[in-house]
Parts: structure tokens; sequence; C-alpha cells
């Protein structure tokens, strides 16, 4: 599903009158398998979040090699987009609307039919035991329930690889596996 060889990206920081380059990823090799669940951990600046941002084509690598769901990360960052996807540490809901809602925008914007979106979300909202919690506004979720939600609308289009740069609480990080294979549960039934 993954594999980088080298992966490398560096940016440069002004400290006082000197620009110094700064080496955020050094030679990343990695290999995930498809249906693996596979987390970075590491002290903050150890250039996890940096990775994860190069292989959802956010950032250009500076150096290596990467693949993903089969399509080449430097040759076809386009082909890349189309088939992962990826929540920033932000989390990306909207407050006005409902988690139903977000979860057919967000299949929508991967070019998902109206019928399909709203089909995929349904079966995201059953899968994670949140069909009574579904036409709530976004703005009343707790912080952690704001983050899974966006988690899931990845999940919604159905992608062959999907990321999150959050650290969830505890009680969601107990919740991780599950959750995870829920996940790859949905991807596999569309």
């Amino acid at each position: 599903m993954i594999e980088t060889k080298g992966l490398r990206k560096s940016f440069r920081s002004r400290q006082g009158r000197e620009t110094k380059t700064v080496d955020a990823v050094r030679g990343v090799d990695l290999f995930v398998a498809e249906g693996e669940i596979f987390g970075f951990l590491g002290p903050n600046g150890a250039g996890k979040t940096t990775t994860l941002r190069m292989l959802a084509t956010l950032i250009e690598p500076d150096g290596g090699e990467a693949t993903i769901a089969g399509a080449d990360l430097r040759r076809n960052p386009g082909e890349v987009r189309r088939r992962i996807g990826y929540v920033a540490q932000g989390g990306s809901t909207w407050d006005e609307v409902s988690a139903r809602e977000e979860l057919v925008l967000h299949a929508r914007m991967y070019g998902i039919g109206k019928a399909e979106a709203q089909r995929r979300a349904v079966r995201a909202l059953d899968a994670f035991q949140l069909t009574e919690y579904a036409d709530r506004k976004c703005k009343t979720y707790s912080g952690a329930s704001a983050a899974a939600s966006t988690s899931r609308s990845a999940s919604s289009t159905t992608p062959r690889w999907s990321s999150s740069t959050s650290r969830p609480p505890a009680s969601t990080r107990r919740a991780a596996h599950t959750c995870g294979m829920r996940s790859a549960a949905c991807a596999a039934r569309a």
C-alpha cells in the first residue's frame, strides 16, 4: 500500500540574520502492506507530520521515492490524491453542518455522486454506531468527537489509504484498533 525509499525533506529556517537548512525527514524507508494499520511514534519535531504531508502530496519531497496504492508519488501526485483520504491535525469539521452532511460533502468532493455519497454516509454512521448522533451539528460535538468525525469523513470516500495526523485523546486511542477495523470494513464493502 505504501512503500518509500530514502524519502527526504528539508526546510530553510531563519535564526537572526542566518539562514539554516533543517532536515525534517532524512531518508525514510517504509513498507506498509494493504490492510495493515500503521502508526508513527516519536517526539515533536521527529518528522511524522512532514512524512505524512509528503505522502498525501501536500508538500513535495526533496528526494527519495514513494509509491502509494500503486501510484508514484513524484510522477503522478494527482492519482495518489484520488486514491487516499487525509485528515490534517486541525481537523476539518464545519460547525454548521451535521455529521451526515459532512460525510456526504467529503464524498462529493472526491467526485462521488449524491445518491452514492448518501449511501456511504449511512453505512459509515452505522459502522461506527453513530446513527443517533448523525443529524446533530458538528459544533455540538466534543473535540474528540469532532476529530473522530473528520477521520470518518476520510473513510467515507473509500480510499485505498487513509491517514490522520492528529493525536487522539486516551479514550479514543484505546478504541483505535476497532475504529481502524471498521474503517477497513467500510472501505471493503464499497
